[in-house]
């Protein structure tokens, strides 16, 4: 019988830029990630990325939480962790969503988190063209390094150009033209309202549990605990 896992989240995000504190923020990330690999169990990790303020965390949050935060707007720092179940079926999916920085002086510490991903969000954002060649970038760099990896192209901020039309700065059709050519789904979501986040991440957890994405893994799960697992190895990389 298969065990449904509670919601666990680990933000590993903050404001600090000071090396010292930095290096101290990656340290407490180590513990936290060492103690939930005890008792944690995902079955694939999918990791979300974009160029910065693309809005790859208020995606998580308004798919997780339910909300929409509104702030100051701040850089995600190494990466945050949040292990979510999903009903598919009569089965339960559990995805380990790792949010990564989307900062380019961050861009080698993001490598290490995609490594052992099986799904990839690359978010853009639809009022910003260079967002999207951007996501064109990260991409490259999945297809380069995880062969296996499933993308899903996701725009965001849906809701900016619902209310003008003037805002849209990247072609719907250009974008599901790269899709067909990739071989990649394709989504344009809103944080604000709702609007496809749960379709983007149901198609994801529907994806692995069929025979032709499953495949793609040994064995049913990947457990936290294990050293040569992904999870594992990210985090005593940092």
């Amino acid at each position: 019988m298969r065990l449904c896992l509670p919601e666990m989240h680990v933000d590993f995000s903050a404001s600090w830029s000071t090396p010292l504190l930095l290096l101290l923020l990656l340290l407490l990330s180590y513990l936290i990630l060492v103690l939930c690999s005890m008792t944690m169990r995902v079955d694939a990790k999918v990791v979300m990325l974009g160029k910065e303020s693309v809005g790859k965390t208020s995606l998580v949050e308004r798919y997780v939480h339910h909300r929409f935060l509104v702030g100051p707007y701040q850089n995600t720092i190494g990466a945050a962790f949040v292990a979510k179940p999903i009903q598919v079926g009569d089965k339960v999916v559990t995805l380990g969503i790792w949010d990564t920085a989307g900062s380019e002086r961050y861009e080698a510490m993001s490598r290490i988190y995609y490594r052992g991903a099986r799904a990839a969000i690359v978010c853009y954002d639809l009022t910003d063209t260079s967002s999207f060649q951007r996501a064109k970038f990260w991409v490259k760099e999945v297809q380069n390094c995880e062969e296996h990896c499933k993308i899903y192209l996701c725009g965001t901020k849906f809701d900016l150009i619902e209310s003008d039309r003037g805002l849209r700065q990247v072609d719907y059709h250009d974008v599901q033209d790269f899709a067909d050519e990739i071989g990649a789904q394709h989504f344009e979501t809103s944080s604000k309202t709702g609007n496809n986040v749960d379709e983007l991440f149901q198609k994801v957890a529907e994806d692995f549990n069929s025979i032709s994405f499953q495949f793609m893994t040994e064995e049913t799960g990947i457990d936290l605990g294990q050293k040569k697992d992904s999870y594992f190895y990210s985090c005593c990389h940092n």
